[in-house]
């Protein structure tokens, strides 16, 4: 599987220049089944798989790139996604994210700013962790009430239940699907943390971690588990299927991740306003 034909992150309008097209910005999975080698030619990066055609991927057209174990490298296509400020996450033998490549923001963002002088206080993290809360609170009332309104009313002890589990117990619903489907949340997640201006993780004091990217990937998974009730099981262990639900769903979950951060920054700007 290399790039997706699916719906992608829209560009605003300053950045398209108005109405002017530009070419839409679309994920690239390189699984390495068979050895794979990343160049670069040109403007483009050079992928070359062993007994297979060599393909091209223009870097203009990429928005995050998952790099399986057996892919290759050359440096200058790592500096050229650098410079095209396209995130790449690597994944382990077992296919599960085990770093990235995350080009440093231009200039720190509000945003990072707040977060790390949050952290700079002994109980930052519990209160970010209630923003976490509500945020996953907001998630369930939001598919409630669109239920309701989709003549599909919820039953009370399910919606109690719901509730118990995802947000005063924190767990995460789970779809039993392939690493890359896994991968390629978490690689959305990681682009939409970087849109935002923040970094994909923060060290509170202690060493204890607030893993932002790792939160947002969490959230995309109640929003998909809520979104597909009921229907997901069938696609469960089918890599290609899950994929296809991640990029249907892809503007949506984009827009939860900014509305998300976004009253995350207005929630820590209030409390520090009032802490100084």
């Amino acid at each position: 599987m290399s790039l997706c034909a699916a719906r992608s992150e829209k560009p605003s309008r300053a950045q398209t220049g108005g109405n002017v097209p530009t070419p839409r910005r679309l994920p690239l999975y390189l699984p390495g089944r068979v050895a794979t080698r990343v160049g670069l030619d040109g403007p483009a990066l050079l992928v070359q798989r062993a007994h297979q055609a060599d393909n091209r991927y223009p870097l203009g057209r990429l928005s995050r790139i998952v790099s399986g174990l057996n892919v290759t490298w050359q440096a200058q296509a790592l500096r050229a996604c650098i410079d095209e400020r396209i995130p790449i996450l690597f994944l382990a033998a077992d296919g599960q994210p085990s770093a990235y490549l995350y080009p440093v923001q231009r200039a720190p963002s509000r945003l990072d700013a707040l977060i790390e002088e949050l952290l700079d206080r002994p109980d930052g993290l519990v209160y970010y962790a209630q923003w976490l809360r509500a945020e996953r609170m907001r998630i369930l009332h939001a598919w409630k009430q669109a239920s309701w309104a989709r003549d599909r009313p919820i039953d009370v002890q399910e919606y109690g239940e719901l509730v118990r589990r995802y947000v005063y117990l924190g767990e995460t619903p789970m779809f039993v699907a392939g690493p890359i489907y896994d991968s390629a949340l978490y690689a959305y997640a990681l682009r939409n943390v970087q849109n935002a201006g923040a970094k994909p993780i923060y060290w509170g004091l202690g060493g204890k971690p607030l893993n932002l990217t790792a939160d947002i990937t969490d959230l995309f998974r109640l929003v998909l588990a809520l979104e597909l009730r009921g229907l997901a099981e069938r696609w469960h262990g089918d890599d290609k299927a899950m994929l296809t639900v991640l990029h249907t769903h892809g503007p949506n979950l984009g827009e939860h991740a900014h509305a998300a951060l976004a009253r995350l920054h207005r929630r820590l700007k209030q409390l520090l306003e009032e802490w100084r």
